[in-house]
């Protein structure tokens, strides 16, 4: 005759109890999305406080990165802080799993929107230009790629002309919107400072053909964050010449060259070059 073993099965504690934190975190990420969605910041910050304090309790790899990915979106949202944003999100692409709060491809491109006014030339070349997963999810936004590869090659007209595309779809987007003034400025200024970067001293109608854009605009611009502090540049109106505000012999050259004539930038780039 058999005997029913009736003996249960010994439960790792240790199991059971990440169980139990995984059940409480995922109920804490439904709560987190319909406070997301509504634009509580309030409650959505309370809720990430929450399940931040669970996942390091036992939370596994798949609910630490939706929590990298809610953390991120938060920052965008209410904080405006690209910077911050921009690690936690370019570093979820490969691995997002928050398809009940937004499409991969809306999240990519936030993620992208981050990360090219973010990340160096390389890094952003690299991460996102050159990202597999990016590209074969940017149907919907190819300005967003051509504005990163126009910044990347310097090819300043079109860069221009994309980066006005993807203002109309940040002004589509909830998250994006918010910040779609202050994006274009930020964009803006580093355009310019790569090509300070690039040129001690520039003709300011040639820095304006760069850009397709006027004289009178692009001196007014330059003249304005020169004095915020966000553009380490200086002026000569007389001359028509916005120069490096790091003043060397190779500055003083410079400007002296392009006093003197019809100066080009290429001509300047291969002094440049010799000098170093």
């Amino acid at each position: 005759m058999e005997v029913e073993n009736t003996t249960k099965p010994e439960v790792n504690e240790e199991d059971e109890t990440k169980l139990s934190i995984g059940t409480k975190i995922d109920k804490l990420f439904v709560e987190l999305e319909k406070a997301f969605n509504e634009q509580n910041k309030e409650e959505t910050e309370r809720l990430l406080q929450e399940t931040n304090i669970l996942i390091e309790k036992g939370g596994d790899w798949d609910r630490r990165n939706k929590r990298r990915v809610y953390e991120g979106l938060y920052l965008v949202t209410f904080n405006r802080d690209y910077a911050k944003a921009s690690e936690l999100l370019v570093g979820s692409i490969g691995t997002f799993a928050v398809n009940t709060l937004m499409t991969f491809e809306r999240f990519v491109f936030i993620a992208g929107v981050t990360g090219i006014l973010i990340f160096e030339r390389g890094r952003m070349k690299k991460e996102i230009l050159d990202n597999s997963d990016v590209i074969g999810a940017s149907g919907e936004f190819k300005c967003l790629l051509n504005m990163g590869n126009a910044l990347y090659k310097s090819d300043y007209t079109t860069f221009i002309k994309e980066l006005k595309e993807v203002v109309v779809l940040m002004m589509q987007d909830n998250i994006l919107k918010k910040s779609v003034d202050w994006f274009c400025k930020e964009m803006r200024i580093k355009a310019y400072k790569q090509i300070m970067r690039s040129y001690l001293a520039v003709r300011l109608d040639v820095f304006a053909k760069e850009f397709g854009v006027t004289t009178d605009f692009i001196e007014e611009e330059l003249e304005t964050f020169i004095s915020q502090g966000r553009l380490a540049a200086q002026i000569d109106k007389v001359n028509g010449i916005v120069m490096n505000a790091h003043k060397d012999k190779r500055n003083e050259l410079y400007v002296n060259l392009v006093k003197e004539g019809d100066i080009v930038v290429e001509k300047l780039q291969r002094l440049e070059r010799k000098l170093e």
